[in-house]
């Protein structure tokens, strides 16, 4: 399960709501996705030409969270903290009544990374309070789809995730395709050999 959500949303608010917060909304519908009952058992169905499986594994659903618009998240940040919206959030410090280049140079003097990594980590920790399943671990990937390379890496990793954690379905799966190959020639080579007496009798006649 691959869920999506806009890291600048802790300081906007829904179009059709302007009384919710976007972050708030992006964490109680996680919350209901990830622990809905259709994903408590995983059914893989492999495909292939003129055959098709179903493999049951009493495994949890992974789950990929993707914190978008890092980039946009990180110049927000310097403006207003993440107490604006989540008061139990301590890691950043926000001074008031300053003017917006005095608060940006101060905020790179002395709180640099530490303030986009303290707060990201916050939201991470807040999305992965909702999961009621917590031997499955949240994989969590802060990201900009606007640059290439972070889409490109991120994509990797889920698929290098999901390859490994789907090794030995993957493997019955290329046993049985090959073991259907061998069938199905071999049928098709004992039809083709049965079928010549039959050619030969009308050819000679």
């Amino acid at each position: 399960m691959l869920f999506v959500a806009s890291l600048p949303g802790y300081d906007q608010v829904l179009m059709e709501d302007t009384r919710k917060n976007r972050m708030i909304e992006s964490i109680e519908l996680f919350a209901e996705i990830a622990n809905n009952e259709i994903f408590k058992v995983r059914y893989l169905i492999v495909l292939y030409i003129w055959y098709k499986s179903t493999y049951p594994t009493p495994q949890e659903t992974p789950i990929f969270l993707f914190l978008n618009k890092k980039d946009l998240f990180e110049s927000m940040l310097r403006v207003r903290g993440l107490e604006t919206t989540f008061p139990d959030y301590k890691g950043h410090l926000h001074i008031p009544n300053l003017g917006y280049l005095t608060l940006y140079f101060y905020s790179i003097l002395f709180l640099g990374d530490n303030s986009y990594m303290e707060s990201l980590q916050y939201l991470i920790k807040r999305f992965e309070a909702v999961s009621k399943n917590p031997a499955k671990p949240v994989e969590v990937y802060d990201i900009s789809t606007r640059v290439r390379k972070d889409v490109k890496d991120a994509w990797e990793k889920v698929k290098k995730h999901l390859v490994e954690s789907n090794k030995k379905i993957i493997a019955d799966a290329e046993r049985e395709k090959r073991k259907r190959a061998r069938r199905l020639a071999k049928e098709a080579k004992k039809n083709s050999s049965a079928s010549l007496p039959i050619t030969n009798d009308v050819e000679a006649g």
